[in-house]
């Protein structure tokens, strides 16, 4: 509960911060959904199954920084499936993660505003990861060891937005979340999003 009143009380000083910086224009809230694949690693001491499932973001454009700036609130919830992983002497057993970070990104060029009007643009941030991890490890004796739980702790995203064509916007991003519970724990990876809510390019082929 703590670190939860931490991230609130940040994220309303941050928001409070910045708005004292916006633009005389107007400030342009607005809420966008992501959606996409997604792969990635768990870390562990002695092994590193590889991951993949997909990822579904509802995020909430709120703070206006400039003219081509933005800040964002957003719930990125991962669904990840673990592969079977056969090492020398063990087997990683199939399981899944399920993830619901709650993270503040700063928003740069498109991607920026839900109207964007450049072709590329970029984001990085930092926020909380609530998860459930279910795996397990059997050795040539038939001696299982089961990992998981229920975790929480730090959450890093970062990456780019670009615009394609017929108003498709893209988002390429890295991710990852480290276990406050038991920090041998780390779930890390790469995911490819479309962007829903924020087309409309009004861009004459400006990048920036």
């Amino acid at each position: 509960m703590r670190h939860i009143t931490t991230l609130i009380v940040l994220v309303l000083l941050v928001s409070n911060s910045f708005s004292q910086v916006r633009t005389s224009g107007k400030q342009r809230k607005a809420w966008a959904f992501q959606a996409g694949p997604a792969i990635g690693v768990m870390d562990g001491t002695y092994f590193s199954p590889t991951i993949y499932g997909a990822i579904l973001e509802p995020k909430f454009i709120f703070g206006q920084m400039g003219r081509k700036s933005s800040v964002s609130l957003g719930m990125p919830v991962k669904v990840l499936g673990f592969s079977q992983k056969a090492g020398v002497d063990s087997v990683i057993s199939s399981g899944f993660s399920a993830n619901i970070p709650i993270v503040m990104d700063f928003n740069f060029f498109h991607g920026a505003f839900k109207k964007p009007k450049h072709r590329l643009g970029a984001f990085i941030g930092a926020g909380w990861d609530f998860n459930y991890l279910n795996f397990g490890i059997s050795n040539r004796e038939g001696v299982e060891e089961n990992f998981g739980g229920l975790n929480h702790g730090p959450y890093f995203n970062g990456g780019i937005r670009f615009y394609i064509a017929n108003n498709a916007s893209f988002d390429l991003r890295g991710f990852g979340s480290i276990s406050v519970k038991n920090k041998s724990l780390m779930i890390a990876g790469v995911a490819l999003l479309y962007n829903f809510g924020i087309g409309n390019h009004k861009s004459k082929g400006g990048w920036f």
